[in-house]
């Protein structure tokens, strides 16, 4: 690994308020594709692609979904970043078209079990969907 990148890197979260353990969680997520549990691993994998100034993920399927609570068909869904603290990241979906009781778009955020399991969990209405297993290639 290029250690001047890293470097640079873990300037940017420094300065970002982000922790080198935000950035190992994120990594972790990055270098795998991800699935439904009950689905498996055979299914419509997803994969995640943040952006370097972690201002933003990308989620993109194998095949195009139905996004819930829409009617919007695509394969690549992207979010901003709200927060990350410990093992969860905090994100609204740019194209969310639910709402919490104030009128605001519902948050959603990844909370991680271990290194090969994640649940997503909606704020306003604390759900828990999931869990979401790595399907390591």
């Amino acid at each position: 690994m290029n250690y001047i990148y890293l470097a640079a890197i873990l300037f940017v979260f420094s300065c970002a308020g982000k922790t080198k353990k935000d950035y190992l969680i994120i990594k972790s997520l990055e270098k795998a594709s991800w699935n439904w549990q009950k689905k498996g691993c055979s299914g419509n994998t997803f994969s995640f692609t943040f952006s370097d100034s972690l201002q933003t993920f990308t989620i993109e399927y194998e095949t195009a979904i139905k996004q819930s609570g829409s009617d919007i068909v695509s394969r690549t869904f992207v979010y901003d970043i709200v927060n990350i603290k410990r093992k969860e990241i905090f994100a609204s979906l740019r194209t969310e078209s639910r709402t919490n009781r104030f009128g605001q778009p519902v948050l959603w955020y990844i909370k991680l079990l271990d290194e090969k399991t994640f649940t997503w969990v909606r704020s306003d209405t604390k759900s828990v969907y999931g869990p979401i297993i790595r399907c390591d290639q």
